[in-house]
């Protein structure tokens, strides 16, 4: 986090493995 012209900014990275091909078809499924 940081201010830059009086305004914040935020960052984020996601430096995961991700999620496999094979199960991006239920991503949105309830459980």
């Amino acid at each position: 986090v940081k201010e830059k012209n009086q305004q914040i900014i935020i960052k984020v990275q996601d430096t995961g493995i991700g999620i496999p091909e094979n199960e991006l078809p239920y991503i949105f499924g309830r459980f």
